[in-house]
């Protein structure tokens, strides 16, 4: 009697449970799985998928044949034009027909396992968008402290030394002496000024097109600043960045052999030199060597393939009106960060900041 009292009670519990799946099956408009219901269900489906992909490819044509931002970079906000829009087909068709729901909801594991490792990519490329960044802009200060560095040298030790060994043997006064190491001086100073100019430059690639913010009256080129056998010499070089280098190299040795410059002082002016030379040449590899096209390509597909997808598997789960300002949420953070890494991987570009 205990037994048969245990089974019955059983069974009772498992025929309320199964009452209680085809009601709720019922007011889904599932129970049966009617083929009605069916066909219903199949027909939402392709109108759903059919308007998924007619607002992306929307997105697409206005995105490509009307140019509405400036910058390039700033296009990945027409991926989240196209995402609002799925998310947008998504809450329709939820709040239009939530009877056939199920039919449309997209199952939520997939998301759940390409999330770490969409992430994972996302933070890789930001970080080295954000190292390329910092380390040019420690470059550039680098560079303008070490220029000033080296016009200030140049210019606080004037003094010649008479008993030089150069002047002893050129036979020179003590006022033709003064005279060549002016000389010297106004030379090193002009090499200084062409070289920040060659910088700007070879930094830029040689099209300088600035922010109307960051723009000057006028850009100067090396032959402005230099005098005028170098100039001619500039002109003719193959190279003006390794021929100013050069040069100032060239003005510290003389200078150190007429007196001006001791050997502690020509070696540091000579380390100055080369780190000049050096920040330039980090620069230029920043603005020359872009990160991988095909992981730029991979991240960029997997991530809007992912937003674009993410409010059909909110589906039955949350309320229609929360799925779109769910789906701008989530889109504009992971789509931002794209945004942000590509804007940090080119620091050297033409806005204002």
């Amino acid at each position: 009697r205990r037994a048969f009292t245990k089974v019955a009670g059983v069974q009772i519990s498992v025929n309320s449970a199964h009452q209680g799946l085809l009601a709720a099956a019922r007011l889904r408009g599932t129970s049966n799985g009617s083929p009605e219901v069916t066909r219903q269900g199949n027909v939402l489906r392709l109108l759903v998928a059919a308007g998924a992909v007619g607002v992306g490819c929307a997105t697409w044509g206005v995105g490509k044949f009307f140019d509405f931002f400036e910058d390039p970079h700033e296009k990945v906000w027409w991926g989240l034009l196209a995402c609002c829009g799925s998310g947008a087909v998504a809450a329709a068709a939820a709040s239009r027909f939530p009877a056939l729901v199920p039919h449309i909801t997209m199952p939520s594991a997939m998301h759940e396992l390409l999330a770490l490792p969409m992430s994972i990519l996302l933070a890789f490329r930001f970080q080295n968008a954000y190292d390329r960044w910092w380390t040019s802009r420690q470059e550039m200060e680098s560079l303008a402290a070490n220029a000033v560095t080296l016009a200030l040298c140049a210019s606080n030790n004037a003094e010649v030394d008479p008993n030089s060994r150069e002047a002893k043997l050129a036979g020179l006064t003590l006022a033709e002496q003064q005279q060549h190491a002016e000389q010297l001086r106004c030379r090193m100073l002009s090499l200084i000024d062409a070289y920040c100019v060659i910088a700007e430059q070879v930094i830029h690639g040689g099209d300088i097109n600035p922010h109307p913010v960051n723009n000057v009256d006028q850009w100067l080129q090396p032959q402005d600043v230099l005098l005028e056998k170098d100039a001619e010499q500039c002109l003719r070089a193959e190279d003006q960045l390794v021929w100013c280098t050069d040069s100032l190299m060239d003005c510290v040795h003389a200078s150190q052999r007429l007196g001006l410059y001791s050997a502690e002082l020509a070696s540091k002016m000579y380390d100055t030199i080369g780190q000049l030379h050096d920040s330039v040449q980090k620069c230029e590899m920043v603005r020359t060597q872009r990160s991988p096209g095909p992981f730029v390509v991979h991240v960029r597909t997997l991530l809007f393939l992912w937003c674009y997808t993410f409010p059909f598997t909110l589906l039955g789960s949350v309320r229609p009106l929360t799925i779109l300002p769910a789906q701008f949420s989530l889109s504009s953070a992971y789509l931002g960060a794209e945004f942000c890494s590509a804007e940090m991987q080119d620091p050297f570009g033409n806005d204002a900041d």
